[in-house]
């Protein structure tokens, strides 16, 4: 399950990355935004995938203790206390609260990358001149606060375990399996109708030609 979501994350990469390419408009318009939905993107699968990478490592040594070394004669030969398998128990819940505040700092990535699409989108004085659906934004704009909820749920796991994990579980449960796909296959279905941002081409002296200075007025910066 792990290692299938930190591909998910390298493959969600992809289409966010023309995403903010295309709001954009090819670096020219909202730079400082744009650059912020990379940055999330690029963070969260780099974080996820790491993640990840550790917990095969600690399954792997975990693993090797077991198979060769004496984890339940520690005191003497007859003890039989199971003090190494009680030790290992104690690190592996140690390391794993590590993995919670990692799987937690998902969903936040995923909150702020929704949150910067939809204020992008938001941004275009006519809806002519976006590229992506109003309602499309919205829809992420939606996926971004339960991300929002399901992170707090994560985080509030110290104090009630069992309740709260129920909780996140229902908000996880409705972003990945219900909104996330419909978004991603929204989105997959306007990419190809998207043309590419003018080039603006100058005339000899200078000067802009009369259809170049049209599309720039078209353009929202």
């Amino acid at each position: 399950e792990g290692t299938v979501t930190a591909l998910c994350w390298l493959v969600f990469c992809v289409p966010m990355l023309q995403v903010a390419w295309i709001l954009s408009r090819g670096g020219s318009r909202k730079v400082g935004l744009h650059t912020f939905i990379v940055l999330c993107v690029l963070s969260g699968s780099y974080v996820e995938f790491m993640a990840k990478l550790m917990k095969v490592g600690e399954e792997q040594i975990v693993y090797f203790l077991w198979k060769q070394f004496n984890l339940n004669n520690w005191i003497d030969s007859s003890s039989n206390k199971g003090i190494g398998y009680r030790a290992i128990a104690v690190i592996t819940t140690l390391i794993n609260g590590i993995y919670y505040w990692m799987d937690s700092f998902e969903w936040l990535v995923l909150f702020f990358t929704m949150y910067a699409i939809y204020r992008s989108v938001n941004r275009f004085a006519l809806p002519d001149h976006c590229p992506f659906s109003y309602r499309w934004a919205t829809l992420g704009m939606t996926i971004g606060t339960m991300s929002f909820f399901d992170l707090v749920a994560n985080l509030l796991r110290i104090h009630d375990f069992l309740t709260y994990q129920q909780v996140a579980l229902v908000f996880s449960t409705i972003n990945t399996v219900v909104l996330l796909p419909v978004w991603m296959i929204w989105l997959g279905l306007q990419l190809p109708h998207i043309t590419a941002p003018p080039i603006v081409k100058r005339e000899e002296g200078g000067h802009s030609s009369g259809f170049v200075a049209g599309v720039q007025q078209q353009v929202q910066l």
